[in-house]
């Protein structure tokens, strides 16, 4: 018989034994790979044609219809992963994003940066410009924007959108009506209820007996997504780019009248690394906030080596030269820094550190994957990346800035791997 002293001992020896010894049925089983792929839950607002409308009957998908609703059919077929449409509206979107409910959303999602703290973004497939809209009948009194920005004038637009934004930040003086449904807007017009109603030049270039003021804004078209889909993002941007290079998307955005259908696959690749340094800049305001308020320093250099310790290893996966993209990211970090040392003075968001830097991670994940795809289609694109660089950052760097830029993106920069990069 064991001493009283030694039988606790006895017992736990006994229970680690127990669960080693536990059938392996106890762990959860692996996926069978003959299982059916989880559907992709898609948000739709079903209200924003051409890209996206709510039309039940003969001809639609799931009972919708659009741009974008044959794109999702497109890529559904092409990746082998079935779709679930679920509505949403325009003021909901952010929170639906970060509380994962959606795994992707559609219908003209405008890029902007105020957004990439909640979602991430697909390279951009489609422009547009906000457009404010009036009664052919009323051009002669409305003929200029400012005509219209003026007290007693009433202006409609989609609320909680992108187009609500701009147009408070257009029209400062006009009676702003936000409404709960886009369809609502053509006859709040019609009816006479207001002066005037946002919306964007595809739309509102399918209404008849109104004229156009603008496009006083220049916008790109992204599919959006919650910030932890980054591997649906890689696959979405991969087909994207080859429904570019095919000559699918310009087929189908002609088919819709879509603007800047005859794009060249080079124009989107420039548009696309633009886009993302954009997003990726347009958070520093928000870092610089959350560092002054927590008392943190602007410069982090360890924070910095862990980001170029990344990038170099995500170069290697990707076939690019592991030196030329530690030059790229060594750029955006300085320009970075330089962004919140000037930010001015304001109230942090609601985030932490963490939140917005994984929001950073989520803004630059799609960097080196374009450069991947784009290098060999820019050779020889010097301007179109220029363009676009100019058209997405000049409100945020300078000239220099831009230079600096352009020698460390192709064509300028070469991505190809080094022979130190390929014995890794």
């Amino acid at each position: 018989m064991l001493p009283d002293t030694l039988k606790p001992t006895c017992r736990r020896i006994t229970a680690i034994l127990a669960f080693a010894l536990l059938p392996a049925c106890s762990t959860p089983p692996a996926p069978r790979p003959d299982m059916p792929a989880p559907p992709i839950i898609v948000g739709v607002s079903g209200d924003y044609p051409p890209f996206c409308e709510a039309r039940p009957g003969p001809g639609t998908w799931q009972g919708y219809s659009g741009f974008d609703i044959e794109l999702l059919r497109q890529l559904s077929a092409d990746l082998g992963r079935p779709v679930s449409l679920r509505p949403y509206r325009w003021g909901e979107l952010s929170k639906l994003m970060a509380e994962g409910r959606l795994d992707l959303a559609v219908c003209g999602i405008t890029l902007r940066g105020d957004r990439a703290s909640a979602m991430a973004f697909s390279r951009p497939y489609a422009s547009s410009g906000a457009v404010a809209v009036i009664r052919a009948e009323d051009a002669a009194e409305l003929p200029t924007l400012a005509a219209l920005d003026r007290p007693g004038r009433r202006i409609a637009v989609n609320a909680g959108g992108h187009l609500e934004r701009v147009a408070r930040s257009r029209f400062r003086h006009a009676e702003l009506r936000p409404l709960d449904d886009n369809r609502r807007l053509r006859e709040a017009l019609a009816r006479g209820g207001v002066e005037a109603v946002v919306s964007d030049i595809h739309e509102a270039g399918r209404w008849s007996g109104v004229r156009q003021l603008g496009p006083f804004t220049s916008d790109l078209k992204a599919l959006a997504m919650p910030l932890d889909r980054l591997p649906l993002r890689r696959d979405i941007d991969d087909w994207l780019a080859r429904q570019e290079a095919s000559g699918g998307l310009a087929a189908l955005r002609q088919r819709q009248l879509l603007a800047g259908a005859a794009a060249s696959p080079a124009g989107w690749c420039a548009r696309a690394l633009a886009v993302a340094i954009d997003l990726r800049l347009s958070l520093m305001p928000r870092v610089a906030a959350v560092k002054r308020r927590v008392r943190l320093p602007i410069s982090d250099p360890a924070q910095e080596r862990q980001v170029l310790a990344r990038v170099r290893a995500d170069a290697g996966r990707a076939g690019l030269d592991e030196a030329a993209a530690g030059r790229l990211f060594q750029v955006l970090m300085a320009q970075a820094r330089q962004i919140q040392a000037r930010s001015p003075t304001a109230a942090a968001a609601d985030l932490s550190l963490a939140d917005l830097r994984r929001a950073v991670a989520a803004a630059s994940d799609s960097l080196l994957p374009e450069i991947a795809r784009c290098r060999s289609v820019l050779a020889g694109q010097e301007e179109a990346v220029r363009g676009s660089l100019d058209d997405r950052l000049s409100d945020r760097l300078d000239e220099g800035a831009i230079e600096a830029l352009l020698a460390v993106l192709p064509p300028q920069a070469d991505f190809s791997p080094s022979r130190v990069s390929e014995q890794r």
